[in-house]
């Protein structure tokens, strides 16, 4: 059995994870949406769930391509993730919003409520990951505590 670096990224387990909260906020909002007669809102939910799952799915690619090698890259990977995440979760909810033609307002609240419902979940999954790496790291150029 071999061991996984200690800077891995676990992608397949973190976009699984991304995957099923995704889904069950879905599920979660179509109850909500059908039992208070919103059903009107349903596409515009449908909008910025898919374009901040595809973002939040997204945004972790670069971190996991980036693991395994040296510990450096790893944070302008994060970031690098970050930013495509907002520009598909928001470019994508402007683009979808307008060519459907369903209005501004709907979508984006729908979007700012998934966005941070996802960013939220990102930020901890890439949080843990760091705070492994730097238990498990000494300090460069000092002693260590």
């Amino acid at each position: 059995m071999s061991r996984e670096p200690h800077n891995y990224f676990p992608l397949a387990k973190n976009l699984t994870i991304i995957a099923v909260v995704s889904v069950s906020a879905a599920a979660a909002a179509l109850g909500v949406l059908f039992a208070l007669d919103h059903t009107a809102q349903l596409p515009a939910m449908l909008i910025a769930a898919g374009v901040c799952t595809a973002g939040a799915l997204l945004a972790l690619v670069p971190l996991g391509m980036a693991s395994g090698g040296q510990s450096k890259p790893l944070l302008g990977a994060a970031m690098i993730g970050m930013a495509l995440r907002m520009i598909v979760s928001l470019g994508g909810a402007a683009a979808l919003g307008a060519a459907t033609g369903y209005g501004a307002k709907p979508v984006l609240a729908w979007t700012i409520g998934w966005y941070l419902l996802l960013l939220v979940l990102e930020v901890t999954m890439i949080s843990r990951f760091m705070s492994r790496l730097a238990d498990e790291q000494p300090v460069e150029g000092g002693a260590a505590c």
